[in-house]
């Protein structure tokens, strides 16, 4: 086994995010293969923080027998204060580590205590919002602006390392330490997906709620960075994030539409009127110009602007027919604290 560490003045690491986490590992593995059961570990990379710096350790198996002591080299470094920060390792790279672990008798019980965080399933319900084709890291290390000079994939690796065992190659050492390396440095700087997370969670201040002729306009204010500024447009709305501001703006719908009484038995439709009156009032209207209500039918027509809800949030609630499932409320309706807005803004953003 070999044993590589190199020393990082990382600026740009998790102090700076909005997340709890204290004492992060960043870590990742290099394999020949997927299933574990065919194939081993040749590489565990780390990234960690010791006396104010950042410290890369790559441990490296130059032999298939090596895999044992990077193994027990790894367990022996990690503590139950750490807190382990990966990209799709709950469906990789633990699973896979631990399963190789096993293959040698060597205990996961520090796994059963140890906090991790996959940042990949921080950043997965926003792929669309944030214009994402595919969420590979490397992807999102072009998303985020972040310089690579490794060429290979995973998959490519597997024939640079079995070059190195036929030849001890140090050329091929060094590509598959790079590899490692930046995809453990630049995870370092991947932590800032999860301010995404807690913006899209409910972490802002509302500065203020507005109406122009076509929209409603909604500003916020964070008080911490977003990863990359952010326009994300729909027919529902169209968020723009930049620089501790976050604006909604949500279209505005004009023209009638209907409010539903329940329940309907408690009615009576006017064909002629095109609405529905309560039993109490239709005792005074012929039989002739009533029939009994319908969950359709059960109405009453409003004209005027509406803003569109996704879940029902705001009462009293209008729809274009019984069935729909977005409904609206009314631009006149009277909310005087602005914080009553903050249902409905979280709707907006898990829509």
């Amino acid at each position: 086994m070999l044993q590589f560490d190199k020393h990082f003045n990382l600026t740009n690491c998790i102090d700076k995010e909005p997340t709890n986490i204290s004492n992060p590992v960043f870590f990742d593995i290099e394999t020949t293969g997927l299933h574990h059961k065919y194939s081993y570990m040749y590489i565990i990379g780390i990234l960690y923080q010791a006396n104010g710096k950042w410290t890369l350790r790559q441990w490296f198996a130059e032999k298939p027998s090596d895999e044992t002591v990077i193994l027990k080299a790894f367990i022996n470094f990690i503590k139950p204060t750490y807190h382990l920060v990966h990209y799709n390792g709950n469906s990789f790279d633990l699973p896979y580590l631990q399963s190789r672990c096993k293959f040698h008798n060597i205990s996961t019980k520090i796994f059963d205590t140890l906090e991790s965080l996959d940042l990949y399933r921080c950043i997965k319900p926003y792929q669309k919002k944030l214009g994402l084709e595919k969420l590979t890291q490397k992807s999102i290390e072009q998303f985020l602006g972040l310089p690579r000079k490794d060429t290979f994939s995973g998959k490519e690796l597997i024939e640079v390392y079995k070059g190195y065992l036929q030849s001890g190659d140090e050329k091929c050492l060094q590509q598959l330490l790079l590899h490692n390396q930046e995809d453990i440095v630049n995870m370092s700087s991947l932590i800032a997906l999860t301010s995404y997370q807690y913006f899209f969670e409910g972490n802002y201040d509302i500065i203020d709620i507005t109406f122009d002729t076509n929209n409603l306009i909604i500003n916020l204010k964070l008080d911490y960075l977003i990863a990359q500024p952010l326009i994300y447009e729909d027919t529902q709305y169209l968020l723009s994030l930049n620089e501790g501001i976050a604006m909604i703006k949500v279209p505005l719908y004009h023209g009638t539409l209907k409010y539903f009484y329940e329940p309907y038995q408690d009615y009576y439709y006017l064909p002629a009127e095109d609405k529905a009156i309560h039993k109490s009032v239709a005792t005074y209207v012929d039989r002739e110009y009533r029939t009994p209500a319908t969950a359709k039918n059960c109405y009453q027509k409003t004209t005027g602007t509406f803003v569109p809800q996704y879940t029902t949030i705001i009462t009293p609630a209008f729809r274009t027919e019984k069935t729909t499932s977005i409904s609206y409320f009314s631009s006149d309706i009277d909310i005087p604290n602005i914080e009553e807005w903050r249902p409905y803004i979280n709707h907006l953003l898990k829509t």
